[in-house]
């Protein structure tokens, strides 16, 4: 209900603009329906082999796992997908992989590509921007769907990339109608990975949520990806907060005591527990853990809730939900910001606080996407009992180290971000 309320308030708060009119959000979504797209096939090439899972091995993600860096479940899931590859590649032919923000650095666009899949990329316009997802998509095994605009002539595979590409947020209610066609015969993977800077990233947080709410109407058994933020609020598991409690024990408190004298003191990462019942009987608790963050602001903490809400309604709902806490990454769009990459750098003054690379964590969530859309153990299943509706944020989490460090995160970012300017 919590969940609902939000969105409901979000889709009441925003409006849509167009040709210098205002209306309301949910108008602009039945008024603007009209067919504005055709569908662009690019094949790649069926002579390239299939890919692995990941570039990071088995015997790397044991080594992050030992650090704190991630949840053990973690790697039970990619020996999982490792152990069946074939099969599950195989039974996700029959699906087609929807990607809002394709060109995004955390996208499994390439991941996808490799192993032979269907992708349709949805990107802004940008012939240069195009032709690398153009150029990817043919060195690949898979295939690449594109929009093109009605009326387009003279499109070809060799200049599709100046003429393909939609704005999520300019052409939403055109977008439902396209995606609506395409394969219609094949299950859609819906995956939402656009990220904006400040009050734009709410914006295309609620396009995108549009684009998912229509089709997973209209179109059932869609399937949703997600990324979601470690700077948020959601469940973690108990045995990271008992590793956590541990580490905080063997702390140095000749630095701490240093260290908080100039930066405040440092905080245990004590998570807040939280009793529920269901059906009015008293059941258990989550250990709530509270990763908002002051530098990311207001507008980064609606965005990702949004997207928080969209998976706890959508897996009621009886719909697949793929939603893997993602660690904080060296990223353009956070490194860009030097506060942000001072923060990361000085994350390795407090392990296990890592930052991961960007191309290291998309091949990281790639398999985990594989693992919930093909065994029916994942709790992306809706099937798979769970408890509380916020409990399956807890599995296979990929946290960088913060379920386990020992300090509240928030009460250590001072140090981590004067320490990042040293290190």
């Amino acid at each position: 209900e919590i969940a609902e309320a939000g969105l409901k308030a979000v889709y009441d708060s925003f409006t849509f603009v167009r040709d210098g009119e205002e209306i309301p959000f949910s108008e602009a979504l039945t008024r603007f329906c009209q067919p504005e797209f055709d569908t662009f096939v690019v094949e790649g090439d069926p002579a390239t082999p299939i890919g692995e899972r990941t570039d990071v091995p088995i015997e790397r993600i044991s080594e992050l796992v030992e650090a704190g860096e991630m949840e053990p479940d973690v790697l039970d899931s990619l020996k999982n997908v490792d152990g069946n590859k074939d099969a599950y590649i195989k039974s996700l032919q029959g699906s087609v992989f929807v990607l809002l923000g394709a060109t995004s650095e955390l996208c499994p666009l390439e991941e996808l590509l490799q192993m032979g899949l269907t992708v349709v990329a949805l990107s802004r316009p940008s012939p240069e921007r195009q032709a690398k997802v153009v150029q990817m998509a043919r060195k690949s095994p898979g295939k690449l769907i594109v929009p093109v605009r009605k009326g387009a002539e003279g499109v070809t595979s060799e200049n599709v990339h100046s003429f393909c590409g939609a704005d999520v947020l300019v052409d939403t209610p055109e977008l439902i109608s396209w995606l609506l066609t395409v394969e219609p015969e094949k299950r859609l993977v819906v995956g939402s990975y656009i990220y904006l800077d400040g009050g734009a990233h709410v914006l295309a947080s609620l396009a995108m949520d549009a684009i998912v709410r229509e089709l997973t109407t209209n179109r059932p058994d869609t399937a949703l990806s997600y990324l979601v933020s470690p700077a948020t609020v959601f469940p973690v598991p108990r045995a990271a907060i008992e590793n956590a409690r541990e580490r905080y024990a063997r702390r140095s408190r000749r630095r701490d005591a240093v260290l908080s004298f100039l930066f405040g003191p440092f905080r245990p990462n004590e998570p807040v527990e939280v009793a529920y019942e269901k059906d009015g009987e008293s059941q258990s608790s989550l250990l709530m853990f509270n990763g908002f963050a002051n530098f990311q602001g207001p507008s980064y903490a609606l965005a990702k809730q949004i997207q928080n809400w969209r998976c706890v309604i959508a897996r009621d709902n009886n719909t697949v939900v793929s939603a893997n806490i993602t660690p904080p990454c060296y990223t353009d769009s956070v490194i860009h910001v030097k506060a942000a990459k001072r923060a990361l750098d000085g994350y390795k003054l407090f392990p296990p606080l890592r930052a991961f690379s960007p191309k290291v964590c998309a091949n990281l969530m790639a398999g985990l996407l594989i693992y919930d859309l093909c065994c029916p153990e994942s709790t992306a299943n809706p099937s798979t009992s769970i408890g509380h509706p916020l409990a399956f944020f807890e599995s296979t989490a990929v946290h960088g180290g913060l379920f386990r460090c020992p300090y509240d995160p928030g009460s250590i970012s001072k140090a981590a971000f004067i320490g990042g300017m040293l290190v």
